[in-house]
């Protein structure tokens, strides 16, 4: 579905768009992050909250967490983040991810 949606950019104007897949929970599989990978795409995806994925969140320091940014750019009231990668077992995922 991903190749349908990219068939739809003019060529000329691919290198300049910049793509983000968004899933929630129902389209994150390793199959379409594996296919955001290898097409050099941004991602988003929603998932189950785990208690291993809880666990990690609950142990992140609250100065490691950043606000999120509204599509202007300047943070937003209601959001932040923060990188959870490393305490996870993320072996089953597609190679090369962050």
């Amino acid at each position: 579905m991903i190749e349908q949606a990219l068939q739809q950019i003019p060529a000329e104007q691919i290198a300049d768009v910049e793509i983000v897949v968004r899933a929630d929970s129902a389209g994150a599989t390793h199959d379409l992050l594996g296919v955001c990978r290898e097409g050099r795409l941004r991602y988003s995806v929603g998932y189950e909250l785990s208690e291993q994925v809880r666990a990690a969140i609950l142990k992140v320091p609250q100065k490691q967490w950043i606000a999120s940014l509204a599509t202007d750019g300047s943070p937003r009231p209601n959001g932040q983040i923060v990188e959870i990668t490393d305490p996870l077992d993320l072996t089953a995922g597609p190679r090369g991810r962050a």
